[in-house]
C-alpha cells in the first residue's frame, strides 16, 4: 500500500511539473519577414528523467517578393532543457556553473539583462548539437508558462538567401507578479 501511494505521489508530482501553460510570442519584423508568431510548450510525450522537450512552433509571414518558400518560415524546433528550468532553480544553477551539456543541446548562461520592467532576466543560449538551430531565451520568474520574456531563434539553413536566419520574438503576456 505504501509503495502504491509513493508511486502515485511521485507520478503526480512529475506530471504537475509538466503542467506548464503554453507561452506565446509575437515575432518582430526582420530582414525577410514582416512578423509572425511563436508558440512554446513543454511536450509531455518527450519527457525523460530530469529532461523536458520544449517544442517551438513558428509561423512567420515573409515579405513580398522574397525568393524563399513559405515552408521555410513555418515549422517546429525542439529544444531539450533540464526539468529544473520550468522555474528559476535551473537558471540559478546554470548561472553558477556557467554552462551545461545535455545529450542534444549545450546550455550557456550569458548573464542577466533588463528588458523594460523585467529586471535581472537570465539570458541563456541553447545550442542544438545537430547544428540546425540555436535559441537564446530571456527568463524572468514573474512570467507564466515557461517564464521566457523574449526568444531569439536562429535557424542555420543551407539556403543562400537566408543563411543563419534570426527570428526575434517577445512574450505577449503582461507582468504577472503580484
Amino acid at each position: 500500500m505504501k509503495f502504491a501511494f509513493l508511486m502515485f505521489f511521485s507520478l503526480s508530482c512529475f506530471s504537475a511539473t509538466l503542467d506548464v501553460e503554453k507561452s506565446v510570442f509575437n515575432v518582430y519584423g526582420g530582414k525577410l519577414h514582416t512578423g509572425g508568431r511563436i508558440e512554446a510548450l513543454v511536450d509531455p510525450d518527450q519527457a525523460r528523467s530530469g529532461v523536458v522537450t520544449v517544442k517551438l512552433k513558428y509561423a512567420v509571414r515573409k515579405k513580398i517578393y522574397v525568393p524563399v518558400p513559405q515552408s521555410v518560415l513555418n515549422g517546429d524546433e525542439e529544444q531539450d532543457i533540464p526539468e529544473s528550468f520550468l522555474d528559476e532553480r535551473g537558471y540559478l544553477e546554470l548561472e553558477s556553473k556557467g554552462s551545461s551539456e545535455l545529450e542534444k543541446v549545450t546550455l550557456i548562461h550569458q548573464g542577466r539583462f533588463n528588458l523594460g520592467k523585467f529586471l535581472n532576466c537570465h539570458k541563456v543560449l541553447i545550442k542544438a548539437k545537430n547544428g540546425k538551430s540555436s535559441t537564446t531565451v530571456y527568463f524572468h520568474p514573474s512570467l507564466k508558462g515557461l517564464g521566457w520574456k523574449m526568444i531569439e531563434l536562429v535557424l542555420h539553413t543551407n539556403i543562400p538567401a537566408l543563411g543563419d536566419y534570426l527570428f526575434r520574438a517577445e512574450n505577449v503576456e503582461d507582468y504577472s507578479a503580484p
